[in-house]
């Protein structure tokens, strides 16, 4: 067993933390975490389990197998109730495992063999199992039609790992040669969402084919349920995929849902998935949030868990929306739990849930809002928490690419410039790169963002997370310059006339230049 030692980077004020995956790779087993080069996005920071699937497989196989006309096999699946079971059968029925077969028999293991809510990943015993299951499937797979290929790629998701006999792959392969020839415009909605979900589980990110999933479900937004209009949003902000046409459909169905009285179906969990998606993507939409959260804090608000609460914070705090009912909840809720007093058994709020709340709360407080109603005490007790929440995670240190954009820095501004590197602002709450002032006497942060800080199908559009970051940076007295990681150049003259051209369009009073290019 060897140890791997991971550093994930969240897109907000520099934190970071340390995660260790364990992994075998003796024997072809391989347990795969798949992540974005460097950072994650906002979401992958959340509790590592399937917000919008059942903890097994079996309502959905007894489903299948009465609709489909079931095999023996498939019919016997429905009712697998353990892994001992699952090994049973396919000692028995391996050889006769056909295309019927396929999505059953995968959704099974998978909902058997599901990791815990707190693990990263899938013991060696259950990637053995899920790997031969996968042999199993992947021979079925060229007479396998396109709805069910979308169901398998939605079942690895939910387990988390791509087998090591690359069925993922030929999945993908399925799905695009189906996307050219027009196939895609048959699937069902809910299945054609259930893939994009699947994904981002796996956090495989392919432009096109993506971009040819969400055209297919253009026109079949109407027809997803709440649960997959969450779904979806979930899958897209994973992937960090923007499509203003598409979000705009889902926001406006899932607030026309909303004033019918129609989201009671969806759990608390996917409630705040829905409202973290589209805040995730910088989504607009105030009445979308408020309608979520009233959702939420309408129900019986002492049995709605931290988790929850505490998302549905980060997602108004990402949307720039301030809620009355939500603050009001998680000063009445909050202080309880993390004094181990909730009547309702809920958990204490975690380091980086309070980190959630504390963003809320800041930035609540920095644009005028007020608690409105409730104990003030509470609120206190609240806010002193998250604030010591925030100061654990706010030391950062210099990367070599903040330092050469810093020197840069200087050789474009000149010597008289003040400037410094990183460094919190004066009141010690928001973490900055850098920092400087201009020829113009305007104090400014610049950020060195890396690509989890932009949509991944428009490198100039900045995700959620970043955007917040400039808001409390700017009512924090400082305009905001970001330069993009991705194009850096290597040589300083070159390094100069990007920054220079990035500072420039971005409104920094610069020094003039003499006509042969030097410095006046």
């Amino acid at each position: 067993m060897t140890i791997q030692q991971v550093t994930f980077c969240s897109s907000s004020l520099s934190d970071s933390q340390s995660v260790k995956l364990c992994s075998n790779n003796s024997d072809g087993i391989r347990c795969q975490l798949l992540t974005h080069p460097r950072r994650t996005s906002i979401l992958q920071q959340l509790p590592l389990i399937p917000p919008h699937v059942q903890s097994t497989f079996g309502t959905s196989l007894r489903k299948y197998a009465a609709a489909s006309q079931a095999s023996a096999l498939t019919s016997r699946l429905a009712s697998c109730s353990s892994t001992s079971d699952l090994e049973a059968l396919l000692s028995s029925h391996a050889a006769a495992v056909t295309p019927m077969d396929a999505p059953a028999l995968l959704m099974c293991a998978v909902g058997l063999l599901q990791p815990p809510e707190t693990s990263l990943y899938l013991p060696d015993s259950s990637v053995q199992l899920l790997n031969r299951v996968s042999e199993l499937v992947a021979g079925t797979l060229p007479q396998l039609d396109t709805s069910a290929a979308c169901t398998l790629l939605q079942a690895l998701g939910t387990a988390r790992h791509a087998p090591a006999n690359g069925l993922l792959q030929l999945l993908l392969q399925k799905l695009t040669a189906a996307a050219g020839s027009g196939g895609l415009t048959a699937v069902a909605p809910e299945l054609l969402a259930g893939a994009l979900w699947g994904l981002a589980r796996l956090e495989h990110y392919e432009e096109e084919l993506v971009g040819q999933l969400v055209g297919a479900l253009q026109s079949k937004v109407l027809a997803l349920s709440p649960r997959g209009i969450g779904q979806l949003v979930f899958g897209l902000s994973q992937l960090r995929h923007y499509d203003a046409p598409l979000l705009q459909q889902l926001s406006s169905s899932l607030k026309e849902l909303s004033q019918r009285g129609a989201l009671g179906e969806l759990t608390d969990r996917q409630l705040t998935d829905a409202a973290l998606g589209f805040g995730a993507l910088a989504w607009e939409d105030e009445a979308l949030y408020q309608g979520l959260c009233k959702q939420l804090v309408g129900r019986e608000v002492g049995q709605v868990g931290t988790q929850e609460l505490c998302s549905m914070s980060l997602a108004l705090a990402l949307a720039n929306v301030w809620s009355p009912e939500l603050t009001a909840a998680l000063v009445s809720e909050l202080p309880k739990r993390m004094a181990g007093g909730s009547g309702g058994g809920q958990a204490r709020p975690s380091l980086e849930q309070l980190r959630w709340v504390f963003r809320y709360l800041i930035q609540g407080e920095l644009t005028g809002q007020m608690l409105e109603s409730g104990d003030a005490a509470a609120y206190d007790t609240l806010r002193e928490r998250a604030v010591h929440a925030w100061d654990m995670m706010l030391e950062g240190q210099e990367s070599s690419l903040q330092k050469n954009v810093r020197k840069a820095l200087r050789r474009v501004m000149g010597p008289e410039t003040r400037m410094a590197g990183q460094q919190t602002t004066p009141d010690g709450l928001f973490l900055m790169d850098m920092a400087f002032i201009d020829a113009a006497g305007t104090r400014w942060a610049l950020q060195v963002d890396g690509p989890a800080n932009f949509v991944a199908n428009d490198p100039r559009r900045q995700v959620g997370m970043a955007l917040l970051r400039n808001r409390m940076l700017q009512v924090s007295g400082y305009r905001v310059a970001v330069v993009p990681a991705v194009g850096w150049p290597s040589g300083e003259a070159a390094q100069e006339e990007v920054l220079r051209e990035l500072l420039s369009q971005q409104g920094v009073g610069l020094p003039p230049k003499g006509d042969d290019g030097s410095r006046i």
